[in-house]
């Protein structure tokens, strides 16, 4: 692929569905707060919408050969993790905060290392090619 190409519209819609699927994940806990959902369900919706859009980053990542959609939504998920949940510990509990802070540590290292394969092997296989 050209490096026009790559920079005017494939990276522009590899990042944008990186943030859109970060914002699927915000939504989704911010509606289930609002609704004021049971405690319990909220702290699984938060676990669950967190590991599928990972999931779904990583599968197009695969897939397509470019790591981008995983860097985003790692960076995005990040971002909205960055106070600890502290805006959420009188709804939510301490306790549940400090359950989710181990399964963040886990996963960034296995994330990095999954990425840095993905490069490589997308390096090898040429899936990724980026021409001046």
């Amino acid at each position: 692929m050209p490096l026009r190409a790559y920079l005017c519209g494939h990276l522009p819609l590899a990042m944008h569905f990186g943030w859109i699927t970060a914002a699927a994940v915000v939504s989704a806990n911010s509606f289930a707060a609002v609704a004021a959902w049971p405690k319990q369900t909220r702290v699984s919706l938060a676990f669950k919408s967190t590991c599928l859009a990972s999931a779904a980053a990583a599968y197009v990542s695969v897939t397509s050969g470019d790591p981008v959609p995983s860097f985003v939504v790692a960076w995005a998920l990040a971002a909205v993790a960055s106070d600890g949940g502290r805006s959420d510990a009188g709804d939510v509990g301490e306790e549940a905060l400090r359950q989710l802070g181990p399964m963040s540590s886990l996963s960034e290292p296995q994330l990095k290392a999954a990425l840095r394969k993905l490069a490589k092997d997308a390096q090898r296989l040429s899936l990724i090619h980026i021409s001046e």
